[in-house]
């Protein structure tokens, strides 16, 4: 399992990385709930 960690521990947290970014730019389909974002994920914002 370490092996496993060490050889995609950095895919792992650039696919967290862009999965963040991509709920930072878009918002929820439903009215009803929506989380509000962590004041670190809203830096990632575009626009």
């Amino acid at each position: 399992m370490k092996k496993f960690m060490e050889k995609y521990a950095g895919l792992l947290a650039a696919v967290a990385l862009l999965v963040t970014t991509y709920t930072a730019n878009s918002a929820c389909i439903f009215v009803i709930h929506q989380e509000p974002l962590p004041e670190r994920a809203k830096k990632l914002r575009k626009f």
